[in-house]
Order: C-alpha cells, then sequence, then structure tokens
C-alpha cells in the first residue's frame, strides 16, 4: 500500500544535496504545480502538489499493474495541508536546502499522530524546475539529512 503524506517519496538512493549545483536557491519559488510518479514496483501513484503560498492542494492517483504512472487512474483523492518554509537555502541539515514544516488536514495522521505537524528539508535542482525533499520526520530539529532520489517535476 502505498503512503499517502505529503512528499514520502520510495527511494533507496539518498544523498546529502552537497553535490555543486551551481543554482541560486533563494531565487526559486515552490508556488506552481508539481508532479511525481512513486511506484512500488507493481503499482505506482501520480502525486501532483498545487502550492500557492503556504496552501497546498495535493491529489494522488493510483495505477494500478503500472510502474510509470500512465493509463487510467484506478482511483483518485485529493486534501489540502498547510506549508510553512524556513529561510530559503539555510537549512542546517541539507546545504543549500530549505526547511518544511507541513500541517496535515483536520483529524488526520501523516505518521506523527493526528492534527501533528511533520517536518522535513526541500531542494531545488534543474533551474528550479524540480526539486527533491528528505524524509518526513516528527522532530523539527533532528531533520533527515539526506534527499531521496525521485524528484517533483513543476508542470
Amino acid at each position: 500500500m502505498f503512503s499517502i503524506f505529503l512528499f514520502f517519496l520510495f527511494s533507496c538512493n539518498k544523498d546529502n544535496g552537497s553535490s555543486s549545483n551551481a543554482l541560486d536557491q533563494a531565487s526559486c519559488s515552490m508556488n506552481g504545480v508539481w508532479t511525481q510518479c512513486q511506484t512500488d514496483g507493481t503499482d505506482s501513484q501520480r502525486i501532483t502538489l498545487d502550492i500557492e503560498g503556504e496552501d497546498v492542494m495535493q491529489d494522488i492517483e493510483t495505477y494500478n499493474g503500472v510502474t510509470d504512472c500512465s493509463g487510467v487512474p484506478g482511483g483518485a483523492f485529493n486534501f489540502e495541508i498547510s506549508l510553512v518554509q524556513g529561510p530559503r537555502a539555510q537549512s542546517e541539515f541539507i546545504p543549500e536546502g530549505t526547511d518544511l514544516d507541513i500541517t496535515p488536514p483536520v483529524g488526520q495522521d501523516f505518521g506523527c499522530g493526528v492534527d501533528t505537524e511533520f517536518f522535513n528539508t526541500m531542494k531545488f535542482f534543474d533551474n528550479c524546475n524540480s526539486f527533491k525533499t528528505s524524509e518526513n520526520g516528527c522532530d523539527p530539529n533532528n531533520r533527515e539529512t539526506t534527499l531521496l532520489s525521485n524528484p517533483f517535476s513543476r508542470e
């Protein structure tokens, strides 16, 4: 079964984000529509994030029997979350990363308890046209220090 939390990505390959990016992280914006395809090796999900400031609408479409999010989705659902960004490119956890504090919808548990914030760090790539995140955690002072390999791409 797929995880349904924002930015909770399937990946084995991680890096610490320290490779030379030559990108002014502070000039990038998360506003806009971003997509990502996740797979568990049998099925896939397309995650779409529509971000405007602190407001995020997340849509999840499930594709049964395909690993590339192709064909007709077998199911879909969406929800709103709140996203607070720390100072751009000033994370203490990932070089040039930005810390994110994420509030789930009322009554939902995204791994840290019902109605409880969770935390990760993100970093832009590809001239601000994609970003990667760390895994979610429940302690804002002890965030993951590696990025997951599967990026979100700007639509």
